[in-house]
């Protein structure tokens, strides 16, 4: 797992530190403050690759040494705190790694980019050294799967000439709608298959009426046949290619969950090599609500701690650490976070060129308006932008700051004008202001 990160003269800030939590890690804050820059850096220092080939660039302009530092814990033990340099004199120019030796396995890493693509780590099925010069035993174990939103349905191949010419002997990864199939046809795999059913059905919207295999279907012009889900929207099984886009990465993350665990374990079978079992799961879920209505997005991430503890046993231990912008989201969480093993972490512009990360003492806010009104979102209200500053003038003039009202909005007879415009008839903001503006009507 990874216990810290810390960057130098890289990023959105000149210094900037994270500790996290041994479980389940939050990080909230405006766009373009840092959060994806931090899952980047966390599955670099994890894994020793970039996603999607994604590699942090420091900013030449920067008089300063750009650094990463991290920390991680795996199953032999912590590796000691080290900073990493950033090799201008390279070719092509690289993040210096520290000295030649094997790190500890930190678990099996699954990261859910925003794109809706995924990378995988894998112990037993990667490369994993400290530095980047691989020996000849070596060279068909890739270092990671990297796969874009299209890949995870098609497959994956070692090259993209592979890939071009269908040479199976290179496939990495059949894709979803191969392996489902193949899950349901072949006896041999039907653990498979009843793993995917059960990730399925707990990553569902609604766990009474939750996504369900259907039968095998068919479409013109595709040879073979094809996945369908029976979901209570529809009153016909839908092949998996029709589903919305919010399904649809479900879909994805369900497969990526279970391709992973039981590609895994059949390494460890085939290679009876017990010293790259995976102890734990590490998750990074880049924006994990996107697509998602909001009934859904109130339960997706307690909904993946289960799907990952019911695929992998209770004992297993998890490590998460997701962004969100969705109120939702961590009132979700509400029951679920605990103090010791969990931290919330808010993103804060201070500056030009300063970002500042705060560790967020956890608080239970209540319902999503709570939650955008506190540290996590900081805004001044659920309400619209115009419904916002007409309540924000009718304060103040009650409160008899004329000088400080907006322009168009002085008079009590402006600002109820507004008022009307703005709010529902049942709003909770009329017994405070009504009052008020018929004293100033004259009592009437």
């Amino acid at each position: 797992m990874l216990e810290r990160l810390e960057f130098k003269n890289l990023g959105p800030s000149a210094a900037m530190e994270l500790r996290f939590g041994e479980r389940l890690n939050l990080l909230t804050g405006d766009n373009g403050l840092g959060k994806t820059f931090v899952l980047d850096a966390a599955w670099w220092a994890l894994t020793r690759t970039w996603a999607e080939n994604r590699m942090l660039q420091p900013d030449p302009n920067n008089p300063g040494k750009p650094e990463i530092g991290y920390h991680v814990y795996g199953v032999g033990g912590a590796n000691k705190f080290c900073w990493c340099e950033f090799d201008y004199s390279a070719e092509p120019p690289e993040w210096r790694l520290p000295q030649r030796r094997r790190p500890p396995i930190p678990g099996l890493i699954v990261y859910a980019r925003v794109d809706g693509g995924f990378s995988i780590w894998d112990p037993a099925r990667n490369y994993w050294r400290e530095d980047s010069a691989a020996p000849p035993t070596a060279a068909r174990r890739p270092t990671a799967y990297h796969f874009n939103r299209e890949q995870i349905w098609t497959g994956l191949w070692r090259t993209r000439k592979d890939e071009y010419e269908k040479n199976r002997e290179a496939v990495i990864c059949r894709g979803l709608i191969e392996d489902i199939v193949s899950w349901q046809l072949d006896p041999t795999e039907a653990e498979a298959a009843e793993l995917f059913r059960e990730v399925l059905a707990e990553l569902s919207p609604d766990r009474q009426r939750p996504f369900k295999l259907g039968p095998l279907g068919e479409l013109f012009g595709w040879p073979g046949k094809l996945p369908t889900m029976v979901t209570p929207f529809a009153e016909h099984p839908v092949l998996f290619e029709f589903v919305s886009a919010g399904v649809r990465r479900m879909l994805g993350l369900a497969y990526a969950l279970v391709w992973a665990w039981v590609e895994h374990r059949r390494a460890l079978r085939l290679t009876q090599n017990t010293a790259t079992k995976a102890h734990r799961i590490v998750l990074l879920l880049d924006e994990i609500e996107t697509h998602l209505h909001p009934q859904w997005q109130r339960r997706i991430l307690p909904a993946i701690l289960k799907a990952v503890k019911l695929m992998t046993g209770a004992a297993m231990p998890i490590q998460v650490i997701a962004t969100t912008h969705a109120p939702l989201v961590l009132s979700s969480m509400e029951t679920e976070f605990q103090a010791a093993t969990d931290r919330l972490f808010n993103f804060e512009q201070k500056g030009v060129g300063r970002v500042e990360v705060e560790t967020v003492q956890w608080a239970k806010f209540g319902d999503a308006s709570g939650w955008l009104t506190s540290p996590a979102f900081d805004m001044d209200s659920g309400y619209s932008r115009e419904a916002e500053t007409a309540m924000k003038a009718a304060d103040d003039l009650m409160a008899g700051y004329l000088s400080e009202l907006k322009e168009g909005l002085k008079t009590s007879e402006q600002i109820h004008t507004e008022l009307k415009r703005t709010l529902d008839g049942g709003d909770p903001y009329w017994p405070l202001w009504l009052p008020y503006y018929r004293q100033q009507q004259g009592g009437a």
